[in-house]
This record gives C-alpha cells, sequence and structure tokens, in this order.
C-alpha cells in the first residue's frame, strides 16, 4: 500500500511553475525543444521534450525503455498540473521560437 504524507498548508495550494525551454534545431527530428520545469520551488523535472506528433506538439516527460515499451520516469498525476505544465511549457516555446525567427530575419534583412 501507498504512504501518504500530508504536507499542504496554505502557501502549498498555489504552486508556481518555472520554465526553461531551449529550442531543438536538428533537420528531421520530431524533437522541438527541451525543457526544464521546478514546480513549487521544490521539485525539478529536467529532459522534458517538445514533440512533434502527427496532431500538432505534444510534451514527452523523461523515460526509459524496458523491453519493447517506453515507461515514464515522472509525469503529472493530475490532468490539472499536466496542463498547467503544457500551457508553461508551450508559451514559452512559442516565445522563444518567434523571438528566434524575428532574430533570423533580421540577420537575413528580411
Amino acid at each position: 500500500s501507498e504512504g501518504i504524507l500530508n504536507l499542504a498548508n496554505e502557501e502549498d495550494k498555489q504552486m508556481d511553475i518555472k520554465v526553461n525551454v531551449t529550442p531543438y534545431e536538428k533537420e528531421d527530428s520530431k524533437v522541438k525543444a527541451y525543457a526544464n520545469v521546478v514546480i513549487g520551488d521544490c521539485f525539478a523535472v529536467n529532459g522534458i521534450k517538445v514533440m512533434e506528433g502527427s496532431k500538432g506538439l505534444f510534451l514527452s516527460y523523461p523515460n526509459y525503455k524496458s523491453g519493447d515499451e517506453y515507461k515514464n520516469i515522472c509525469n503529472p498525476t493530475t490532468a490539472e498540473m499536466r496542463t498547467k505544465i503544457e500551457t508553461a511549457v508551450m508559451e514559452q516555446y512559442n516565445e522563444k521560437t518567434q523571438a528566434l525567427t524575428q532574430s533570423q530575419n533580421v540577420q537575413r534583412g528580411i
């Protein structure tokens, strides 16, 4: 059975999510960026990938291969937290890729 330790207090109810996204530019790669996330200034998840899939961009959490399948090392356990992380990562990804595109256009004189 799982042990549950309740450490919640009023301050914990609003957890900040800090994100650092690094765009990854390699031709023919489905990986579009890497992201590191810090949740509530107390838990870091490094190595989240922004991936290009058939239905658009999605997040791939750190994982390892076991036999023929991949297993997550860590991932959100609630839809609410998954949405918060996804929104924060994708907002910064969009900001950084737009800034990168603008910078490249300036260098090209466009």
